[in-house]
């Protein structure tokens, strides 16, 4: 475990200060750490040795009196560090890890003042890394929400972190999820006094999202120092798992796939048609993966090297004016090649970002990318509360929250089944005739066309992209399994669970607004539009508010997606209604109303009285 550690010491001689730092390091094997507030004007290795220990490196800026002042130490045996500039609010330079790679990691103390801290985004833009990952970590004295502040006087969007929003959204940056304690550093006051405030953080590119490394900051306690300590580990990765290999859809672009798929897929097989063509589809996907890394190098690496030798013969062409016959059907092979390699590299993104409302022209793009790498990601859980409100970050008390959690909630309901609402979505005489119908291998092939490529990967990572590509060699088997199935009505346990349905149908049985069942759409891309508009939104102004009438309250913050809104006129009439329409749903469902979370907003012309009797009846809190 290799960890990067920033903490504004508040002065880098004071003995408990020495005391937490080594202790830090001991337990989160730190290989860098940037210490912010030093109040020291010269350091020299014996005040490090103290400090740290033995066996560290450093470089410095030196304080002013006793105002400022930055160390960077690493660990010399594991890493090297080369400073490429530092001013009074930052030292940045490359470090180097065997077998992790280089950062580049800047220790930045911002200035509080709002004018100086601009020469630090000045700073740091001119080293802005595209090509290998980079950590801006430190004390930035700057707020970026309200949300980051507690006590004191009210935040406000001023220029200082105006600023900063536009530095990091000009060099495309993002910042860290944490583990921890929301707030960094407190000034330690008692009571209405006591102000506590989100001023250290950890910044990193795109390059870095896009990495296997499953980045998370860790807030340490706040000990020695009115700033906690902030850490990442370098090398966090998912728990080990199983791992199994999926067919790429980059292989049916070879001609030779399909020699290999066919001289498999004849091998005879034993057992039912369902264990027949299990067997065939293990032993496939097992040869095209052992084929695919005898025969192919790494895509990027193959088109770096073709760009290469495709800029040698045009510049060569250049210098001599001619090529010989040979020279030039190379550079068209080459060309042709390198066309083939960009296809084949946009299908390789396509089929691992898996979101199907991707046009051509966004397959290359930044937040494409970034998209298809967190999907790496997304499953991982770094942390989790558990029901006293105790964060554990452990993968074993991780697992028990969960399957506690679980137990908890999937309790046996006693639902009222009756006086449910009419169903106006039903199927007639002909659609249940249509359903009983035999199924056909040509209904079958018809459906396997209306899949996407990019989903489902089944058992043995087969997915409908194989399906489609190599049907004309695997569809006597399929059928033959299907049709048992059908008869038998007893589904193979290796096969994958997934639920039938009829496309036809479809639109007779739900409403426009389930869009997860409309082919095309799913919730996801909702949740993206969504955030890409309030992502825009927030950035022209700092309230965003849904209001239906002029006298109606402002609703923000509508962020989870169980929350529901309703809308209706003040009277007694309607909350009754309301109220039984709850009370209904809840019998129906087993569902409950949080009744502490939930809460009534009025008008301006709704008086006193009526205000009191709609909350006695509803039971909720009115929110001001």
């Amino acid at each position: 475990m290799n960890s990067i550690v920033f903490w504004n010491c508040r002065g880098a001689k004071k003995k408990k200060a020495s005391l937490y730092l080594k202790e830090i390091v001991k337990e989160h094997k730190a290989i860098f750490v940037g210490l912010l507030e030093t109040k020291l004007s010269f350091i020299h290795s014996k005040e490090v040795n103290t400090l740290i220990g033995t066996g560290w490196d450093f470089n410095y800026v030196p304080s002013a009196g006793l105002l400022g002042g930055i160390l960077v130490m690493w660990k010399s045996r594991m890493a090297s560090f080369k400073v490429i500039d530092s001013s009074s609010q930052f030292i940045i330079g490359d470090l180097d890890i065997p077998l992790i790679g280089k950062w580049r990691i800047a220790t930045s103390y911002g200035s509080k003042e709002v004018h100086k801290r601009r020469d630090l985004w000045i700073g740091l833009y001119h080293h802005i890394s595209i090509d290998f990952p980079l950590i801006i970590g430190g004390d930035f004295n700057c707020l970026l929400a309200k949300e980051e502040k507690k006590g004191g006087r009210r935040f406000i969007m001023s220029s200082g972190p105006k600023d900063m929003k536009s530095f990091l959204i000009s060099n495309n940056l993002y910042e860290l999820k944490f583990m921890g304690p929301m707030f960094t550093w407190s000034n330690n006051k008692k009571g209405l006094e006591r102000i506590m405030e989100r001023l250290d953080r950890m910044i990193i590119n795109s390059y870095s999202v896009n990495t296997n490394q499953l980045l998370v900051v860790k807030h340490l306690p706040r000990i020695a120092s009115d700033h906690c300590p902030i850490l990442l580990n370098l090398n966090s990765s998912s728990p080990k798992i199983s791992k199994s290999f999926k067919f790429e859809n980059i292989w049916a672009s070879y001609p030779a796939s399909f020699l290999v798929v066919q001289n498999v897929w004849n091998r005879k097989a034993i057992g039912s048609p369902s264990d027949m063509l299990n067997t065939k589809m293990r032993r496939t996907m097992k040869s095209l993966y052992f084929w695919s890394r005898s025969k192919h190098q790494n895509l990027e690496q193959l088109k770096e090297n073709l760009k290469k030798e495709i800029l040698q013969l045009q510049e060569k062409e250049a210098r001599n004016g001619l090529l010989t016959s040979e020279e030039i059907c190379l550079l068209k092979f080459k060309i042709g090649e390198l066309n083939s390699t960009l296809a084949r590299l946009s299908t390789w993104w396509k089929q691992r970002a898996k979101v199907k409302w991707i046009n051509e022209g966004d397959q290359n793009s930044k937040f494409f990318h970034s998209f298809a790498s967190a999907r790496r990601n997304v499953n991982f859980i770094a942390s989790i509360k558990d029901e006293l409100g105790i964060l554990v970050d452990k993968k074993n008390e991780i697992e028990e929250v969960l399957i506690q959690y679980f137990r908890n909630k999937w309790y046996h309901k006693n639902c009222i089944l009756t006086d449910w609402p009419k169903n106006s979505k039903c199927l007639d005489n002909e659609d249940i005739l249509i359903l009983s119908k035999d199924v056909s291998i040509d209904e079958v092939e018809e459906a396997l066309k209306g899949t996407s490529d990019c989903t489902a990967p089944g058992e043995y990572g087969v997915s409908y992209f194989f399906f489609k590509n190599y049907w004309p060699i695997i569809k006597a088997d399929l059928w033959k399994a299907i049709q048992i199935f059908l008869l038998t009505a007893d589904m193979n346990k290796n096969w994958k669970k997934t639920q039938i349905v009829i496309n036809f149908l479809i639109p007779k049985l739900i409403s426009l607004e389930q869009a997860s069942f409309i082919k095309g759409r799913t919730l996801h891309d909702h949740i993206l539009i969504a955030q890409e508009l309030l992502s825009y939104a927030i950035l022209e102004m700092e309230n965003i508010c849904v209001r239906i009438r002029s006298n109606s309250p402002r609703i923000s913050n509508l962020l989870y997606a169980d929350d529901v809104m309703v809308f209706a006129e003040a009277k007694i009439t309607n909350v009754k209604v309301i109220k039984e329409i709850i009370k209904k749903y809840c019998n129906w469902t087993g569902h409950k109303v949080n009744t502490p979370k939930s809460g009534l907003l009025f008008g301006k012309a709704v008086n006193t009285r009526i205000k009191r009797k709609i909350k006695n009846i509803l039971g909720y809190n009115e929110v001001k």
